[in-house]
């Protein structure tokens, strides 16, 4: 059922059991090329979230995870730094655990930063590295997006504006990145948007005041990331989620 259904039945005390949410988070283009033709095969219907001061371009996980692989050599400090977060790394090999190790580093070290943190950090590693290599995936553009929605089967939510750990930011920060974000899919679509789902959404990037701000914006449905059903008793500005993974058919299968 589309996520609107699930938040009338929320309000209106109605049974959710054996019901299903389909969501996606980002707003990548294979949204459009590959998930959206699947859903409509089916008539699925989804709420796609979308980062909308990031529309057409590469998100930073996959950019730095596009370094890390793309790593040939050791650099010739035998290290990676960054000197503005006081972070350093030494290389003593290519291997896959060490690969392993500066990727997971890297991005809990960036995770909380501002975008342009983010983009001036890597820019800077890509550099230490010698690699210059374009990023294959990116997000819809907002033609792109309106492709999508032009499938009454699809709706979109919005995933803030930079992608932050809203948790982290002050209250001004975190008020912009869920109303702007909002405001600009309102005005897209031409009507209301009151979904919207927080970036990384775990426990730790979510605080009570951060479910505040969304409230406060507009926002009557707020999913995050922690694994489990949705209930009566589940908060809509909370909804938990299962993750799905680059799972076989047979594995997906068995996990529904």
């Amino acid at each position: 059922m589309p996520l609107s259904e699930l938040a009338d039945r929320l309000r209106t005390g109605r049974s959710v059991r054996g019901l299903v949410c389909v969501t996606f988070d980002d707003g990548y283009v294979d949204n459009l090329e590959t998930a959206a033709p699947i859903l409509t095969r089916f008539g699925v219907p989804a709420t796609f979230f979308i980062v909308t001061g990031m529309m057409g371009r590469p998100f930073w996980w996959d950019r730095l995870t596009g370094l890390v692989d793309g790593l040939a050599e050791i650099p010739a400090a035998g290290r990676l730094r960054l000197d503005g977060l006081h972070w350093t790394f030494e290389i003593a090999d290519l291997s896959r655990q060490t690969r392993a190790d500066l990727l997971t580093g890297l991005y809990a070290l960036l995770k909380s930063r501002s975008d342009e943190v983010r983009d001036r950090s890597l820019d800077e590693l890509a550099r230490q590295a010698g690699i210059d290599a374009p990023v294959a995936s990116r997000s819809m553009t907002w033609d792109e997006l309106g492709q999508l929605l032009s499938n009454d089967l699809f709706a979109a939510g919005g995933h803030s504006l930079t992608l932050p750990q809203l948790a982290s930011l002050d209250e001004p920060s975190q008020r912009a990145e869920i109303a702007d974000c909002r405001a600009r899919l309102t005005d897209f679509v031409g009507r209301s948007v009151n979904h919207f789902a927080y970036p990384f959404g775990a426990r730790q990037d979510v605080s009570q005041r951060t479910m505040e701000i969304a409230r406060e914006a507009g926002i009557e449905i707020a999913c995050g990331t922690e694994l489990d059903v949705v209930r009566h008793s589940s908060d809509p500005l909370r909804l938990p989620r299962f993750w799905v993974s680059d799972w076989s058919a047979e594995r997906f299968a068995s996990r529904v």
